[in-house]
C-alpha cells in the first residue's frame, strides 16, 4: 500500500517538475528557490517512504577521512564500485555555496586522479538516485584552494539517474542547475593535470553506485615511484628525499630499514626514516632520513634505498642509489696560542679530510690555504671557515699576547775617574716591572760572559756592554748599551771655582766670564772644583752627569759675591721667574733616556760609587712626561755605590711620573727605588 503510493506520489511530482524545468531551465545559472524546494520535497519523499516501508530510516551509511579533498581516493582503476553511500561532508565544508552545488556538500565523498597523458576524460555514475558533482582543476591550487576556486565542471541536476560527462568535450567551465540535464559534455586535460572529483548524494541514499572513468586520457599512473633528489641541509644530521609522487605512509619502515648510507668513515647508522606529512594524518607523504653524525667526516656518501615504499595506487619502489656531499665539523690547530708580540704562529685548519672542491677562507687575515702563518701584536681570534657541498663550517681560535719586555741599564754612559763600576739592568712587561725576566750580557774589554744569571754586572772596567732582556725562548726584547770610560783629567784649573750661568759663553775661570753648566762639569770631572751657580732658570734636555769631588751650589748674584737666597725658590708652572728666585735647573720631556717602554728623565745623574760631592742651595725640577708614555722621573739619581757625600738646602721636585712608569723619584738609588732624603735637605 505505501510502495503503491509513494511510486504515484513519485510520478505526479517527477511530471510537474519535468513541466516546470522544461520551460524554466536556463543552462549555466543558479537554481532558483522554487527549484530548490521541489527537489528538497523529492528527498523528503524518498526519505519517508523509506521509513514507511522499514518501519523505521533503513539506511546503511558510511564515513571516512576520503570525505575531505586532502584524502581522497586515489583513482588507481577504471571503475569504483561503492555498495553503500556516503553520509555527512568530512571533517571540513570544502564549498563554499557559491557554486551550483547551492546546498554545499551533501552526503559527500572526493575523489583525485592526475592526467598521465593527454586526451579526453569522461566519467559515468551509474545510480537511479538523486546525485551530483563537482570537478576542480587543483595543479596548482591545491586542496586548500577549492573553497575558493571555480571548478570547471558543476552539475546540481534534479534528475534521479545517472550522472556523470560525456562525449564530446567542451572547453571552457561549465554549470548546471537543478533544472538541466544529469550528464553534460566531458572536458579536455593535459599531462600532468591534477583534478579533484566531489561526488554528492543529495537524495541521502544508502543503494551506492557504480563510477566508471572514460576518455582517452590515462588518469592513473602504473609508474613506480622514484626518488628524484636528495639533500643534506647543511650542519644537521638529516637528509631529506624528494620522491616522484607522495608515498604510502604505511609502506614506511620508521626505522630507516630501506636505506644505507656508506662513505669515508665507512657505514653510517641509520636513525630512522620519517613520512614529513604521516605525522599529521595524511595518508600519502615525501621523507626524511635521519642518520648518526657521530664522528661523520668530510666527503662524499653513497646513500642506498632499497626500495618497498608504495605509491597512492600501490605501485612499489625498486632499488635507488644516490651521492650526496658531507662536512663535518672543522677546527684550528696552532703551534702557540699565546705568545709575545709579533712572534709568529701557525694556524691549520682541519675537518675537509682532504675532499675534493673543499675551499678554505680566514678572518681577519685573507688566505685560501688551510694552513696560515701569523704574527699578531695584539689579542686576536682567528676564524677558519670550510665550504665543501653548499655548506660551511666555521672554527675560531683565539691567541694571547703578551709584550715583549723592555730593558734599559744604568748608567748608560759613565766616565770615571779611575778604578771600576758596577752597571745594572732593568726591564718592564706590559708596563710593570719583570720579575722573571732573564739577562744575556756581552762586551767589554774582557768580554763578559753570555747568560749572566743577574741583572747586574760588577766591577767592570772600560768598553761598551750590551744586554738582551728575555722572558722565554719565545719572547726577546731589546738589548740596551752602557759604555764605561777612564776620563783623562784636563789641567787643574788656576782655581778651583768655576762660574756657571743660564747663558754662559765664558771661561768659567772668573766671574766676569762665566760659562754654562754642562762645560763646568766637564771641566770639574776628576777635579776637587766648587761650580758656583748664578741665580736664573737652566733649561736642560739631557742628565748633567756628575762624578766625584764636584760641589755644586747656586744662588749667587750676577756678580758672585754673595748669596741672595739661603734656600731655592719654587718656580712658577709657567715659567715665569720670581722675585729673588733661587738657582733653578728644570729637565724637559724632549730627549728622554732609555728604551721606549722603560725611559726615564733625570736631572743630576752621579755615576756609581762617586764620593765627596756635594749639592747646595738649588731647586731641582722635572717637567710631567705626557700621559701613558711610560716615563719615570728622578730629581737625582745616584749610581751604585756613591758615599761620602751631601745634599744641602735642595728642594727637589719630580713632578708626576706618566701612567705605566716606575714611578717618581726626587733623590733615588741606583736600585731604582726612591732613597730618603739625607739630613739637611
Amino acid at each position: 500500500m505505501n510502495q503503491i503510493y509513494f511510486k504515484s506520489k513519485l510520478l505526479v511530482l517527477l511530471f510537474v517538475v519535468g513541466f516546470y524545468f522544461s520551460n524554466k531551465a536556463q543552462e549555466g545559472r543558479l537554481p532558483t528557490q522554487q527549484e530548490l524546494n521541489i527537489k528538497l520535497n523529492l528527498q523528503k519523499l524518498y526519505q519517508s517512504n523509506a521509513r514507511n516501508a522499514n518501519g523505521q530510516n533503513g539506511h546503511l551509511m558510511t564515513t571516512g577521512p576520503e570525505q575531505d579533498c586532502p584524502d581522497a581516493i586515489p583513482v588507481c582503476q577504471q571503475s569504483y564500485t561503492q555498495n553503500t553511500s556516503y553520509t555527512g561532508h568530512g571533517s571540513v565544508q570544502e564549498l563554499n555555496g557559491s557554486t551550483c552545488l547551492a546546498s554545499q556538500e551533501t552526503n559527500s565523498v572526493w575523489y583525485v586522479f592526475t592526467a598521465q597523458n593527454s586526451g579526453t576524460f569522461t566519467f559515468l555514475l551509474n545510480t537511479s538516485n538523486d546525485y551530483d558533482f563537482s570537478l576542480y582543476d587543483i595543479t596548482t591550487i591545491g586542496c586548500a584552494g577549492v573553497p575558493s576556486a571555480t571548478p570547471v565542471r558543476c552539475n546540481y541536476s534534479a534528475t534521479y539517474g545517472s550522472t556523470g560527462l560525456t562525449l564530446p568535450t567542451q572547453a571552457g567551465n561549465l554549470s548546471y542547475n537543478a533544472s538541466q540535464a544529469p550528464t553534460m559534455p566531458g572536458i579536455n586535460v593535459n599531462a600532468g593535470q591534477t583534478f579533484a572529483l566531489i561526488i554528492d548524494n543529495y537524495s541521502a541514499n544508502s543503494n551506492g553506485y557504480t563510477l566508471t572513468f572514460g576518455g582517452t586520457a590515462q588518469i592513473f599512473d602504473n609508474t613506480p615511484p622514484t626518488i628524484t633528489a636528495a639533500t643534506h641541509p647543511c650542519n644537521t644530521s638529516t637528509m631529506n628525499f624528494t620522491f616522484s609522487e607522495l608515498v604510502q605512509c604505511n609502506s614506511i619502515q620508521t626505522n630507516g630499514s630501506q636505506f644505507t648510507v656508506t662513505g669515508p668513515s665507512g657505514s653510517v647508522p641509520v636513525v630512522s626514516f620519517s613520512g614529513n606529512a604521516c605525522a599529521a594524518g595524511s595518508n600519502t607523504s615525501g621523507g626524511v632520513l635521519t642518520f648518526n653524525t657521530t664522528g661523520l667526516t668530510t666527503g662524499v656518501y653513497t646513500v642506498s634505498s632499497l626500495g618497498g615504499m608504495k605509491d597512492k595506487c600501490g605501485n612499489v619502489m625498486g632499488p635507488q642509489t644516490f651521492t650526496v656531499q658531507y662536512l663535518g665539523a672543522a677546527s684550528i690547530s696552532a703551534s702557540n696560542t699565546g705568545v709575545c708580540a709579533g712572534t709568529p704562529v701557525v694556524l691549520t685548519l682541519s675537518g675537509d679530510n682532504g675532499a675534493a672542491g673543499a675551499t678554505f677562507s680566514w678572518a681577519p687575515v685573507s688566505s685560501s690555504a688551510n694552513t696560515v702563518t701569523v704574527t699578531p701584536t695584539q689579542p686576536t681570534t682567528y676564524i677558519g671557515t670550510i665550504s665543501y657541498g653548499g655548506c660551511t663550517s666555521s672554527a675560531s681560535q683565539a691567541i694571547s699576547i703578551t709584550q715583549p719586555p723592555v730593558v734599559s741599564v744604568n748608567p748608560a754612559s759613565i766616565s770615571l775617574c779611575s778604578g771600576t763600576t758596577n752597571i745594572t739592568a732593568s726591564s718592564t712587561m706590559n708596563g710593570a716591572p719583570c720579575s722573571t725576566c732573564s739577562y744575556t750580557w756581552t762586551g767589554g774589554s774582557s768580554q763578559v760572559d753570555n747568560n749572566v744569571p743577574s741583572s747586574t754586572i760588577t766591577n767592570v772596567g772600560t768598553g761598551t756592554y750590551s744586554v738582551t732582556v728575555s722572558a722565554g725562548s719565545n719572547c726577546v726584547g731589546n738589548t740596551a748599551t752602557s759604555t764605561v770610560s777612564i776620563l783623562t783629567p784636563t789641567a787643574v784649573p788656576t782655581c778651583d771655582i768655576i762660574y756657571v750661568t743660564p747663558n754662559g759663553g765664558g771661561s768659567g775661570l772668573t766671574p766676569a766670564s762665566p760659562t754654562d753648566i754642562i762645560t763646568a762639569l766637564t771641566m770639574a770631572a776628576c777635579n776637587s772644583v766648587v761650580i758656583k751657580m748664578q741665580v736664573g732658570i737652566y733649561n736642560i734636555n739631557a742628565p748633567l752627569n756628575v762624578g766625584s769631588y764636584m760641589t755644586i751650589e747656586g744662588g749667587y748674584n750676577s756678580t758672585f759675591t754673595l748669596k741672595t737666597s739661603s734656600k731655592a725658590t719654587p718656580v712658577d708652572l709657567t715659567g715665569a721667574a720670581f722675585p729673588n728666585e733661587g738657582t733653578q735647573i728644570i729637565r724637559s720631556t724632549a730627549a728622554p733616556e732609555g728604551a721606549a717602554g722603560n725611559q726615564r728623565l733625570t736631572v743630576f745623574n752621579v755615576a756609581g760609587s762617586s764620593s765627596y760631592f756635594r749639592f747646595q742651595d738649588l731647586m731641582v725640577k722635572v717637567t710631567t712626561p705626557a700621559l701613558n708614555s711610560r716615563i719615570s722621573n728622578y730629581g737625582i739619581y745616584l749610581g751604585n755605590g756613591c758615599h761620602d757625600y751631601n745634599i744641602v738646602r735642595c728642594l727637589v721636585d719630580a713632578g708626576t711620573g706618566s701612567s705605566g712608569a716606575n714611578g717618581t723619584n726626587g733623590v733615588a738609588g741606583g736600585n731604582g727605588v726612591a732613597g730618603a732624603l739625607p739630613s739637611g735637605t
